[in-house]
């Protein structure tokens, strides 16, 4: 070919610093042709150790479930988009639309959904300062718990390019976590400021990938050193996973709807009494027993072990008791 062997060694250079190829993305109609010949020609061409490792394809950006095409006069630029809502809400409102082949849909009205949670963590980053508490409780290690079940899913979904479902996981499962944990301490003054910091530190790490401006200023409002974008990925951290506590929780929700369905057939009443056929689930509902008292409005909650024989229990609610249900005994 004529050419000398220092311009040779440089292309071979080159390609081995692309190749393989990680990822190769088009687009859905290109599966019958381009891709197909894509994968031809590497199997002809290249041993496997340069075969490409993936090949991704992605769907149309539809405009309220119709294709955008000039004679249907409904194409929006996407600059357009960006001056009126900014670049950040843009781009989760359409990789968050769908997933898989299915077409990505432009709908005005998500972006609302997006923007009031982005700003739920905004707010609770400004407020960190008024978190008072020192002590550990059980509802702190339920937030450390599942944040790092949502590091596991969202970091799945994000290899798979399941984006819808990790913006779920990110976004909207992360947020009504916080604020559950918020209610949970009736209040920002009476939740731990490390737990809290160190959770909204996960959840902007986690968020970055899809919008990435405003996490760059929630990593600089929670006063991180460098970009979030050179920030190390979270990873799943077994010793802050605690799965008994998780259930307890479960088990704490799942309870104030019981109690919920008992009001409405019993009528409201001063005194809840709770009867549990474990210790766990006793210690757990006895430390929460403040917050059931407040949300669910009773004068006073009590909770008993189902075979305390010095209960008080008249109408013998404490023999219903089963692990996951506790007896309930309103008066």
């Amino acid at each position: 070919a004529g050419l000398k062997p220092k311009v040779l060694e440089e292309m071979r250079r080159e390609f081995e610093y692309f190749y393989p190829v990680d990822l190769r993305n088009s687009a859905k109609e290109l599966v019958p042709n381009h891709l197909t010949f894509y994968i031809f020609h590497h199997v002809a061409i290249w041993p496997r150790k340069y075969w490409p490792r993936a090949i991704g394809v992605n769907g149309f950006v539809n405009v309220y479930g119709a294709k955008m095409s000039k004679s249907k006069g409904n194409v929006i630029p996407l600059r357009n988009l960006v001056e009126k809502y900014g670049a950040d809400l843009v781009r989760i409102n359409i990789v968050a639309s769908s997933e898989g082949l299915n077409d990505a849909d432009w709908r005005d009205e998500s972006i609302q959904a997006y923007a009031s949670r982005i700003n739920f963590l905004f707010e609770l980053v400004k407020q960190l300062k008024k978190a008072k508490r020192k002590e550990i409780k059980a509802i702190d290690v339920y937030l450390q718990s599942k944040l790092q079940a949502l590091i596991k899913e969202a970091t799945q979904n994000y290899e798979e390019l399941k984006f819808r479902s990790a913006a779920k996981n990110a976004l909207f499962d992360s947020v009504r976590e916080l604020k559950w944990y918020v209610e949970r301490n009736n209040g920002m003054e009476n939740c731990n400021q490390k737990i809290l910091k160190e959770s909204l530190e996960v959840i902007a790490k986690l968020l970055a990938p899809l919008i990435p401006h405003a996490c760059e200023e929630l990593w600089e409002k929670l006063k991180k050193k460098g970009f979030i974008a050179k920030a190390k990925w979270p990873e799943f951290d077994r010793e802050k996973f605690n799965k008994k506590v998780l259930e307890l929780e479960e088990i704490l929700r799942n309870s104030i709807e019981d109690i919920r369905h008992v009001i409405k057939l019993a009528g409201k009443k001063k005194n809840c009494y709770l009867y549990t056929s474990t210790k766990k689930e006793f210690e757990y509902l006895n430390e929460a027993k403040e917050f059931l008292r407040r949300i669910l409005g009773f004068e006073n909650i009590f909770v008993f072990r189902a075979s305390d024989k010095k209960r008080y229990d008249p109408q013998n609610k404490a023999s219903k008791a089963k692990y996951g249900k506790p007896g309930i005994y309103l008066e």
